[in-house]
């Protein structure tokens, strides 16, 4: 197969490919070849820029919450009665440390 595209059928199920296109006379027209089997099913969603050009939405970034988000020392830490129900520790145990 030439330019690089892995057949579709090679894929595993469920998987999800972005491709872009253009509306060309009414019609989705993709900017690179892709071949699919006929009646592949496809879902089609538009970005809302009306400038030609238009870029995919970019990965969101980490980091916007650091410094403002406390974690609770006991975070990790269970309850005694959801370590016991989970066999986690004895029920005739005075702790509950959990680790």
């Amino acid at each position: 197969m030439s330019g690089g595209v892995t057949p579709v059928e090679s894929w595993p199920a469920g998987v999800f490919m972005t491709v872009l296109g253009h509306v060309h006379n009414g019609a989705i027209v993709l900017d690179q070849p892709l071949q699919v089997p006929e009646g592949t099913v496809a879902r089609v969603g538009l970005l809302t820029s009306n400038q030609s050009g238009a870029t995919l939405p970019q990965p969101r970034q980490g980091g916007q919450w650091e410094g403002r988000v406390v974690i609770a020392p006991d975070f990790d830490l269970l309850p005694d009665d959801i370590q016991e129900a989970f066999g986690m520790q004895d029920s005739s145990s005075c702790c509950s440390t959990f680790m």
